[in-house]
């Protein structure tokens, strides 16, 4: 499992245009300063544990993201860019509610 640090660093990402790159770079930065729950991230060979679970019953999920394009459509469109990227098969998690 990779460490937080090291999913700053694009060289391990899979390949993707530098833009895409910079916007993972950005969303998993995000994700890691999440509170009260965890994210799971696998994409091609990463595995990066984000967030703090803080509480009694922190949130915890698992997120596959298949397709690089799931980071563009997250950045430009939000939740509804998210949507439309799991319909078109980019990504899937174990717990798409939480």
């Amino acid at each position: 499992m990779s460490s937080p640090a090291e999913f700053l660093d694009t060289r391990t990402a899979p390949p993707a245009a530098a833009f895409d790159r910079f916007l993972r770079r950005r969303t998993l930065q995000a994700l890691d300063a999440m509170r009260g729950g965890q994210v799971r991230l696998r994409e091609g060979d990463d595995d990066i544990l984000l967030g703090t679970a803080d509480g009694d019953d922190p949130l915890h999920i698992v997120l596959r993201v298949r397709n690089p394009a799931f980071w563009r459509q997250l950045a430009s469109n939000g939740s509804v860019g998210a949507g439309e990227s799991f319909m078109d098969g980019d990504w899937d998690c174990d717990d798409l509610v939480a």
